[in-house]
């Protein structure tokens, strides 16, 4: 069995309420986890979880919306929209000042296959909103995990 992640490369991409989705492109990435097994998403598999850690600034968010897509103008979906909320205890606060930092993982256990659409092999764009709140949201950290019955290449 062969896996690994794709994840963003900037650690601090803000998204607020009023600014719609803020999209972040998902990929290889060996500068971010040095110790791990890291590859560009095959283009087909099996997509086990995807790990997020965010930084609430306002400490303020109830809800926060995620979906992947394999093009960048958002149009041809790849992981459907997710709705998370506090009041289903959908996160684990880590650390509550200065900034509200919250960690969850979303369990997908499905096998994909890349899309015609797909902008750039072994990427996919991740999605995120919140709808309420008055504070700002910081992506730290996104990793999607995959894997494929073969071996690693």
């Amino acid at each position: 069995m062969a896996y690994g992640f794709i994840c963003a490369d900037n650690a601090t991409t803000a998204f607020t309420a009023a600014g719609g989705y803020t999209s972040l492109l998902l990929h290889e990435d060996t500068a971010a986890d040095t110790g791990s097994l890291h590859g560009a998403l095959p283009s087909a598999g099996r997509i086990g979880t995807l790990e997020l850690v965010v930084n609430d600034t306002g400490t303020t968010m109830t809800d926060l919306r995620v979906f992947a897509t394999w093009d960048s103008a958002g149009n041809d979906i790849f992981l459907p929209l997710t709705v998370l909320t506090s009041a289903n205890n959908d996160w684990v606060a880590q650390q509550a000042t200065p900034d509200h930092e919250i960690m969850t993982s979303i369990k997908y256990d499905r096998p994909y296959r890349a899309s015609a659409e797909q902008t750039t092999a072994g990427k996919v764009y991740l999605w995120v909103t919140t709808t309420t709140g008055s504070g700002a949201g910081t992506i730290i950290q996104a990793r999607l995990n995959w894997e494929t019955p073969g071996q690693r290449g």
